[in-house]
């Protein structure tokens, strides 16, 4: 499976744990057994500090639902999801970051079961400040 994710974390301050959400779009397969779909994850994270300099890993746990189709069959389900993973930052703003799990989506089509599924998940990231000095990372 191939897609593009967009993520986005919000750190209650001081104690470790993130609140978010993602979207994408993924792909696999060709013709008739070709599958896609749209997940909208909500994301549940908590980052302990090992207190390594420009390192943050973390563990995840997701909810949320997909649209998806296989060939011209339309159907939407639920999808969960679990992993771990870690980013490493360049400077304040920008870091390179990879996630290893399981997602799942699961839909009913035609009397069936679909499932799509993916374990490894890698990208850039870059932190948005939320006022003059703090930034969303920062609060950690």
């Amino acid at each position: 499976m191939f897609g593009v994710i967009f993520a986005g974390d919000y750190a209650l301050k001081k104690s470790g744990l993130t609140v978010g959400g993602e979207i994408g779009y993924l792909s696999s397969g060709s013709g008739f057994f070709s599958f896609s779909g749209v997940p909208i994850m909500g994301r549940l994270g908590y980052h302990p500090d090992f207190g390594v300099l420009n390192l943050d890993a973390y563990a995840l746990a997701k909810l949320g639902f997909a649209i998806g189709s296989m060939g011209s069959t339309s159907s939407m389900g639920f999808g969960i999801g679990f992993g771990i993973g870690g980013r490493y930052y360049f400077n304040d703003k920008l870091a390179v970051f990879g996630e290893l799990g399981y997602d799942g989506y699961f839909f009913s089509v035609s009397g069936g079961t679909v499932t799509g599924s993916k374990f490894l998940t890698f990208g850039i990231t870059y932190k948005v400040s939320r006022g003059k000095s703090e930034s969303i990372d920062e609060a950690l």
